[in-house]
C-alpha cells in the first residue's frame, strides 16, 4: 500500500492545478479519475477568466484561445435594452488546456491512475478519510494519503460516501441547479431566415430565458458557438432540445463540437474541509452562481487549496481550516452575495427583469459585476428607494433592496468564517438563518 501526501480523485480542470500547485511544493501526490485520457476534458471551447489564466502555476498558452470577442453584448428578456459590456474572459479550447494541464502533472512527477472503477474513500473507525481504495486494470489498489481531495465534479462521488457527521453539504435543491448545453456549427457569416440579429465578434446573451440565459457567438467567420444554460426545477424546456431548434433557424451547417451536463449554482456551503477531506471545484459548489462560469474559479480555488495544503508547520486539520477561510475571504463570501441576487432575480418574471434593466437599476457596471463575481457596494443601489417614488414598480424595488441587503449580511458573516467552521455551531446557525431568507423570495 503506498502512502502519498495528497491523492485527488478527479482529473479535471480543479483536480489538476491542485495537483501541480502540491507538486511544485514538494509534496508526493496521485490523481485518480474512471476516464481515459482521451475522454478527460470538455470539448468545447468556453469562458475562463483571464487573471486565473494569467496566474503563474497556471500558465497562459494563446495557442488554447480559439477567439477574442470585442466584448459581451447583454440583451434584455422582451430585448427593449441592449448592453456592450468589456469582458474579462478568454474563450479557451478547454480540450487543449486540459491536455496541457495533464502533461504539466506528468513532468512535476505527479501519478496518474486513469480508467479506475470502484473509487471509494478508506475510512477509519472515526470516519477519518486516509486515502482511496478502487480498481484498476482489474486489480485492486490502494493509496493512502494524509489528505483527499474530492474534485469529482457535482457527481461528488467522494463527499457523498463520507459519514454524516463530516458535515459537509451533499445534495442541492433542483432549483440550485443549472442545464447548459451548447453546439459549435459552420456558418458563413450570415443569419438565413430568421430576423435575429448576430453581431460578429461579439458575445451576445438573451437573458431572462428560462430562468437562465441563451447565447450565441461567431467565434469566427466560418464557425458560431450557439447554446443555452436553463434553471432546473421549474419545468423550462431542455437546452439540448431548443439549442438544436435555434440552429435551424439560423441556417448553421456541421456540427463541429458541442455538448453539456449540469452546474451547480448554489455559491459554496461553508464546510469545505472535514475527516482529511477537501472539496474542490462542482464538489464544492464554486461556479459563479449569476453567470454559471465554472472553471476558472475551480483552478482559482485549485490554488488557493494548494497553499494551504503546503503549510507544512500546521497539523492537517489547520491546513483544512485554512482553506476555508482563505476561498470564503478570497472569493467564496463574494459569491454568496450573487447566489442571493441570483434566488431574487429568478423570482422575477422576464417582463420585471425587463423593466428592471430598461430603467438602468440594472444597468451596464451591475451587469458587468454580476456576470463576473466581483463584488460591488450596495451603495450603487441606494438610490433604489429615492428612484422608487418615480417609478410604479416600488414593490419590486423593495424586494430587490431586501435581497440585497440579505447579500452583503451574508457576505459579510463568510468573510468571519471560524476555524474548524463546522464546530462553531452559533456561527452556522446565523448562516443558516440568512440563507433560509434566501429560498423564500416569492
Amino acid at each position: 500500500m503506498l502512502k502519498y501526501d495528497l491523492v485527488i480523485a478527479g482529473a479535471g480542470y480543479a483536480g489538476l492545478v491542485l495537483a501541480m500547485k502540491c507538486l511544485s511544493g514538494g509534496m508526493k501526490v496521485a490523481v485518480v479519475d474512471i476516464k481515459a485520457e482521451g475522454d478527460l476534458g470538455h470539448d468545447w471551447s468556453d469562458s475562463v477568466e483571464r487573471e486565473v489564466l494569467e496566474k503563474r502555476d497556471i500558465g497562459f498558452s494563446e495557442k488554447e484561445v480559439t477567439a477574442k470577442p470585442k466584448g459581451l453584448h447583454i440583451i434584455s428578456p422582451l430585448r427593449s435594452k441592449e448592453f456592450f459590456l468589456d469582458y474579462a474572459y478568454e474563450i479557451v479550447d478547454m480540450k487543449l488546456l486540459h491536455k496541457r494541464l495533464l502533461e504539466k502533472v506528468e513532468e512535476r512527477g505527479g501519478e496518474l491512475h486513469l480508467r479506475a472503477s470502484a473509487v471509494r474513500p478508506i475510512l477509519e473507525s472515526s470516519g477519518r478519510c486516509k486515502g482511496l481504495r478502487f480498481n484498476e486494470n482489474g486489480e485492486p489498489r490502494e493509496l493512502k494519503a494524509d489528505f483527499v481531495a474530492d474534485c469529482t465534479g457535482i457527481k461528488s462521488a467522494i463527499k457523498s460516501l463520507m459519514p454524516r457527521g463530516s458535515g459537509f453539504k451533499i445534495e442541492l435543491s433542483s432549483t440550485d441547479i443549472s442545464k447548459a448545453y451548447r453546439e459549435v456549427r459552420r456558418w458563413n457569416g450570415k443569419a438565413k431566415g430568421n430576423t435575429e440579429k448576430v453581431l460578429a465578434g461579439w458575445l451576445s446573451y438573451h437573458y431572462g430565458i428560462n430562468g437562465g440565459y441563451s447565447w450565441v457567438h461567431p467565434e469566427t467567420d466560418d464557425r458560431i458557438d450557439v447554446g443555452a444554460g436553463i434553471q432546473l426545477g421549474k419545468g423550462y424546456p431542455d437546452p439540448e432540445n431548443t439549442v438544436p431548434e435555434r440552429v435551424k433557424n439560423l441556417g448553421l451547417g456541421e456540427r463541429l463540437r458541442g455538448g453539456g451536463g449540469v452546474i451547480p449554482v448554489s455559491s459554496s456551503h461553508p464546510v469545505l474541509y472535514s475527516h482529511g477531506v477537501l472539496l474542490v471545484g462542482d464538489s464544492a459548489f464554486q461556479a459563479i452562481p449569476t453567470s454559471g462560469c465554472g472553471a476558472g474559479n475551480a483552478m482559482r480555488s485549485a490554488l488557493i487549496a494548494g497553499d494551504a495544503l503546503l503549510r507544512s508547520r500546521l497539523n492537517p486539520d489547520e491546513r483544512g481550516s485554512l482553506y476555508e477561510r482563505l476561498y470564503f475571504q478570497q472569493k467564496g463570501a463574494d459569491l454568496a452575495y450573487y447566489d442571493v441576487l441570483r434566488r431574487r432575480m429568478q423570482s422575477f418574471t422576464p417582463e420585471t427583469l425587463d423593466w428592471l434593466m430598461k430603467k438602468g437599476i440594472l444597468g451596464s457596471r451591475e451587469l458587468y459585476a454580476s456576470i463576473h463575481g466581483l463584488y460591488q457596494n450596495t451603495p450603487a443601489f441606494s438610490t433604489l428607494l429615492k428612484l422608487a417614488y418615480g417609478f410604479t414598480r416600488i414593490d419590486v424595488l423593495l424586494k430587490l433592496k431586501r435581497a440585497l441587503s440579505i447579500g452583503e449580511k451574508l457576505r459579510e458573516h463568510l468573510q468571519n468564517i471560524p476555524y474548524r467552521a463546522k464546530s462553531g455551531e452559533k456561527w452556522l446557525q446565523k448562516y443558516y438563518d440568512l440563507l433560509s431568507e434566501t429560498y423564500h423570495f416569492d
